[in-house]
């Protein structure tokens, strides 16, 4: 497995066994920030100086974004979130298409416009919003179609005509644009979930694991293996078979671990499970694949694990 800057949340859940309960409850107590990934995407770089909203920079931006603290409530509450305001971290990959706004009026989104992009650049995190897209007015089509209709007619000189002339309307709109993000496109970074222990607990409870499982047999018998296999009712008893060769006399809750464990790692990584049976744990009951069986999804409770066991024991 390799090791990523962020993990989504089927990722956490799947390879480290952290639920979409756990990552709402750091994001609750503000232990973790919601990252969300987004590709080539136009904005506009600002900050705050005075109360005044300074414009400096379009660019456009792949990488991770995340949203003001002020807007993680209602994240959390509504499981989707239309931000105005973006934070783009630095590991980014940005291109500068200008430092001119180049639109009148911008009083709608900036205050001021000061062009600038290294020291935006050089920020950890900053603050951005979609750039607006250009949308023409329709008042003032139809004024600019009334004129022309006026002047086809000769009548320049009517009142109906200076009236017209002295209507001034904007002829484009800089309308802004939004993106809505859900609470399962969320994204956590790794140095994050260090940094509150949750990958040094995760650590602990491998490194627990290998130690009880004890060293690997070296050598095998493959003939006694494939015998022994042969009398087997099925594929989870000859993984069973398997983990118990391996391991000087483990207890059963012992097993139990090392299937949950299995069960978390992605398939080309698993020690015991090479045929790749396990499919998940649910309240501590093993759900496997039968290939031989109509039914193809088999569960075995702790109990049932306990008595499979016994009947394996007695055959190897």
């Amino acid at each position: 497995m390799i090791e990523k800057e962020y993990y989504r949340l089927d990722e956490l859940q799947n390879r480290f066994g952290i639920t979409v309960h756990d990552i709402h409850y750091l994001l609750e107590r503000r232990l973790v920030n919601p990252y969300f990934h987004i590709e080539n995407t136009k904005f506009i770089v600002e900050s705050w100086n005075k109360s005044k909203f300074i414009g400096y920079v379009h660019l456009i931006y792949r990488g991770i974004v995340t949203i003001p603290e002020s807007e993680l409530a209602k994240l959390l509450h509504l499981k989707k979130i239309t931000p105005l305001n973006y934070l783009l971290s630095k590991n980014g990959h940005f291109e500068l298409v200008c430092t001119d706004y180049g639109y009148e009026p911008y009083e709608d989104f900036f205050t001021e416009w000061q062009p600038k992009y290294q020291d935006e650049k050089d920020r950890p995190f900053f603050t951005a919003k979609l750039s607006p897209f250009v949308s023409r007015i329709p008042f003032h089509s139809y004024l600019k179609a009334k004129r022309e209709a006026i002047k086809l007619e000769n009548l320049e000189s009517t009142e109906g005509y200076i009236h017209l002339e002295n209507f001034h309307t904007p002829e484009l709109k800089l309308p802004a644009a939004f993106n809505t993000f859900k609470f399962s496109d969320i994204c956590i970074q790794r140095e994050q979930l260090v940094s509150v222990g949750i990958f040094k607990i995760l650590e602990q409870t491998k490194n627990e694991y290998l130690i009880e499982q004890g060293p690997p047999a070296s050598n095998r018998d493959s003939e006694n293996d494939s015998q022994v296999m042969g009398v087997l009712n099925n594929k989870f008893e000859e993984l069973l078979a398997r983990i118990l060769r391996e391991n000087q006399t483990p207890s059963s809750k012992l097993i139990h671990k090392i299937l949950c464990t299995e069960c978390k790692l992605e398939e080309d990584t698993r020690q015991y499970d090479i045929e790749n049976i396990l499919l998940d744990v649910v309240d501590d009951v093993i759900v496997w694949h039968d290939i031989y069986s109509k039914k193809k999804q088999k569960r075995c409770s702790f109990r049932r694990l306990e008595n499979q066991l016994s009947d394996v024991r007695k055959l190897i």
